[in-house]
Parts: structure tokens; C-alpha cells; sequence
């Protein structure tokens, strides 16, 4: 199990896949991020490619004076 992970692909006992994940301002209610899978993710192909469990992000400096985001 890689150390920076709470837990390995392996405890995913009930095959969870996240198919979606949206980053918006509150205040305008502009989406800033809206990230989507075709179709869940077969756990195999988690274990598979361990790179799928982290993304970078690069937002510019505007984000930061954004005043409430919100996640979904």
C-alpha cells in the first residue's frame, strides 16, 4: 500500500467508483471544475493503473480570492 493513501484499491470491498466531481463559486454559481466518467470504473482497472487515484489540479490565482466554493 502506497504510504500517501489512507487505504489500498484492495479495501474497496463494495467496488465504489466516483463518476463525477463538480467545483463551483457559491457566490455566482459558476462552475469552475466539472470532471465525468463515461461509466464507473471496474475496480480491476483501479488496481490496475494506481495513477487513477489522484488528480492535479491548476487553478490561477483568481481562485484563491473566491470568497465560498463548493463540491459536489
Amino acid at each position: 500500500m502506497d504510504p500517501d493513501y489512507l487505504c489500498s484499491p484492495e479495501d474497496n470491498i463494495y467496488n465504489i467508483s466516483f463518476s463525477r466531481f463538480k467545483i463551483r463559486d457559491l457566490g455566482s454559481g459558476t462552475v469552475i471544475l466539472d470532471i465525468k466518467k463515461d461509466c464507473p470504473a471496474d475496480i480491476q482497472t483501479i488496481i490496475e493503473h494506481d495513477a487513477n487515484r489522484f488528480l492535479r489540479y491548476h487553478f490561477s490565482p483568481a481562485f484563491l480570492t473566491l470568497r465560498e466554493i463548493g463540491a459536489t
